[in-house]
């Protein structure tokens, strides 16, 4: 990875953790083909991007990380949460 984006790194990580089943119990009916997948295939999906995270935070240990785990139908205060913490980094 490092040929193909040379020194760029990230300043900010950001990762929603919200299990699957989660998002789908508060979206209600799937719509699209990937959507219409089996929970297994989200969950491997999911623990990839957690795995993936445990790698950022090895590799970027001067990033921003923001691990959010949204409260129950509360985007809008996640995404509040999101830009406090971006400008304060800033």
């Amino acid at each position: 990875n490092r040929l193909a984006i040379k020194d760029a790194v990230p300043d900010i990580t950001v990762f929603f953790d919200v299990p699957p089943r989660d998002i789908f119990r508060e979206k209600g009916t799937m719509s699209d083909r990937f959507e219409n997948l089996n929970s297994d295939y989200h969950d491997k999906v999911y623990q990839g991007y957690k795995e993936g995270l445990s790698f950022f935070q090895q590799q970027f240990p001067d990033s921003l990380e923001i691990v959010l785990s949204p409260k129950k139908g509360d985007i809008q205060g996640s995404f509040r949460d999101i830009v406090s913490r971006i400008k304060n980094y800033i």
